[in-house]
């Protein structure tokens, strides 16, 4: 299976792993002026293998989608301490669960 890149460019952002466990994440997220404009934290979705114009695609893991934000994602501000601990709540709570892309 595909897992998430350490860096990862979308919607005008440039996204660092700061950590992960096995189902959880927590990436660092930069304007494309390389500034700091918060942190990311989620349940690590898996998408299913799927086929697309004759491509097979397989099981990969995905960054959260916009509308998985205060569900299986949450920004949790700037400050990087906070984020780490709201990264060690979630993956707590998330710890072998597994949680497949519809």
């Amino acid at each position: 299976m595909r897992k998430l890149e350490s860096e990862i460019k979308t919607n005008g952002h440039l996204y660092k792993q700061i950590d992960r466990t096995q189902n959880t994440a927590i990436y660092s997220q930069h304007t494309k002026d390389g500034v700091l404009a918060g942190h990311e934290v989620f349940i690590i979705k898996i998408g299913k293998e799927t086929e697309i114009n004759g491509t097979l695609i397989p099981e990969r893991e995905l960054y959260p989608k916009n509308e998985d934000f205060g569900k299986t994602a949450w920004s949790v501000g700037i400050d990087e301490k906070y984020a780490l601990k709201r990264f060690e709540e979630i993956s707590n709570f998330a710890k072998g669960k597994t949680i497949r892309a519809r």
